[in-house]
């Protein structure tokens, strides 16, 4: 699940990525679904901490999906991944929170650590500023969902707030791993990033499978 479809899809051509990414055997197949934006307002609005989209993926638009395609062997929660960056980013963080019966892989890329639910973006947000988004996570860990994070050496403030997330992760028991690349707040990375993820996902499901 993926969303900013209306990017990733038209302008930065994902599927191809993926399809080669898959014929080359760097990672393994799947389906993906993309979640568009009408406009800019509109992906404001909808992303970042936004329960009520989280909710009606999970209750309504992956069941449907599932109703749909009856005769497709659908991979399960623990292979069922929702990736996002940016405000995206915070979506797929809160996913962990919300929807951890339905998602058993996060894929969060340069979150929007300063998004809060009672305003916009801050003209400043420190790396002493307290995370609204770190807070949610951490006062209910996901036990049982491995958070995939990344964000741009070039981030500013991003990099020490994903950094402590991380550690934060750790420290409570969560299988949490942290990217840091070569690179700012954009999609130059972000789509290299999500094949990345995906692979390091399927090494360490193939390694989970060799102790069984």
């Amino acid at each position: 699940m993926l969303p900013d479809a209306e990017i990733w899809f038209d302008r930065m051509d994902i599927t191809r990525a993926l399809d080669m990414a898959i014929t080359t055997g760097h990672i393994a197949p799947m389906a993906i679904m993309g979640i568009d934006n009408i406009n800019e307002s509109d992906r404001m609005n909808i992303l970042g901490g936004n329960k009520e989209l989280i909710f009606d993926i999970a209750e309504n638009l992956i069941p449907q999906l599932y109703r749909d395609y009856p005769n497709i062997v659908w991979a399960g929660r623990s292979n069922t991944i929702l990736a996002g960056q940016s405000l995206g980013g915070v979506t797929a963080l809160m996913a962990a929170i919300y929807a951890s019966t339905t998602f058993g892989t996060i894929i969060s890329h340069s979150p929007s650590m300063w998004w809060n639910p009672d305003q916009g973006s801050p003209i400043w947000f420190t790396e002493n500023d307290i995370s609204w988004v770190s807070e949610q996570i951490l006062s209910a860990p996901p036990k049982d969902v491995n958070i995939q994070l990344g964000v741009g050496s070039l981030e500013g403030t991003t990099v020490s707030h994903v950094q402590r997330l991380h550690q934060s992760l750790i420290a409570a028991g969560l299988e949490s791993n942290l990217t840091v690349y070569a690179g700012g707040h954009d999609y130059a990375w972000w789509r290299g990033a999500i094949i990345d993820a995906l692979a390091n996902y399927n090494c360490r499901k193939i390694s989970d499978n060799n102790f069984v």
